[in-house]
């Protein structure tokens, strides 16, 4: 005989195969779900066990299949439909492809709604879909799900070099070389011009009124004779007035009008003696 244990065993076995059959028997042809649900804890639990089930929500909705049990527990609710009417129902081929048809839906049939909304989602028996879109659902962000991402070695991020450090140029200081200095020109001798001395011209007219003394004291020839010893004596009285024997005189404008009025003095004292002699 066998032991009691296995036979309880095969007991529950076939009970829960004959359960499964007929739940099967009793879901709607095309249903998403193979046996009916009361909560969304429920429908969300058959979907985290059943991997069938969660490939055909994951294939309709386009959702990953671990966001569909979430999204059911934690946005949809069980409620009577609020009025009748026709509604786009989505069920499974007998291929395993999903199909669509227009269905008529009386008041008060049991639907899951989004509630913020209360717009109904799936059908409470079957589980089919009423709409193509999951209402207000948003995509979970690689980052909010831990998911490590993974790059290509072309699309690898690397950390930019760091720029070489520039040294500043060196500035030298550079003197403009100037030009050597023209010598100086040799200093030129000088020439040592004679300061005029109003003195030598005060004597020479004294001299000059002597000489015209002697000429109105004496109306003979002889008295011309003494003119060149004038003369002399008038050279020697100027030379006798310079302690050193002075350098090149230049004569100035003031003597060389004295010498000439000099002259001419003696031209017409000499004229008038030749008158005075006839």
């Amino acid at each position: 005989m066998l032991p009691r244990w296995m036979v309880v065993a095969v007991l529950v076995v076939f009970a829960l195969s004959c359960s499964d059959a007929a739940w099967s028997k009793r879901m709607p042809r095309g249903s998403f779900l193979d046996r009916p649900v009361t909560s969304p804890a429920q429908l969300a639990t058959l979907v985290r066990k059943d991997p069938r089930i969660a490939a055909r929500y994951a294939a309709h909705f386009g959702v990953p299949v671990s966001a569909i049990a979430d999204y059911v527990q934690k946005h949809l609710a069980l409620r009577p439909l609020s009025r009748a009417g026709k509604y786009r129902i989505f069920f499974v081929r007998n291929d395993g492809s999903i199909g669509e048809e227009v269905r008529y839906l009386p008041k008060g049939r049991k639907v899951f709604v989004h509630l913020p909304t209360q717009q109904p989602v799936l059908l409470g028996d079957c589980g089919n879909p009423l709409v193509a879109e999951l209402p207000g659902y948003a995509p979970q962000r690689a980052e909010d799900l831990n998911i490590p991402v993974v790059l290509r070695p072309e699309e690898t991020a690397t950390e930019p070099l760091p720029e070489p450090m520039m040294e500043p140029p060196v500035v030298t200081a550079v003197h403009p070389v100037l030009p050597e200095p023209a010598p100086l020109p040799e200093p030129q001798e000088t020439l040592m011009l004679a300061l005029w001395d109003s003195s030598s011209e005060t004597s020479a007219e004294a001299e000059l009124a002597q000489l015209d003394g002697l000429r109105s004291a004496s109306s003979n020839d002889e008295d011309f004779l003494l003119v060149p010893l004038l003369f002399v004596a008038l050279l020697g009285a100027i030379e006798s007035t310079h302690s050193s024997p002075p350098p090149f005189v230049i004569p100035e404008p003031a003597t060389m009008a004295s010498l000439a009025a000099g002259m001419a003095l003696l031209a017409v004292w000499e004229r008038r003696r030749r008158n005075r002699t006839r």
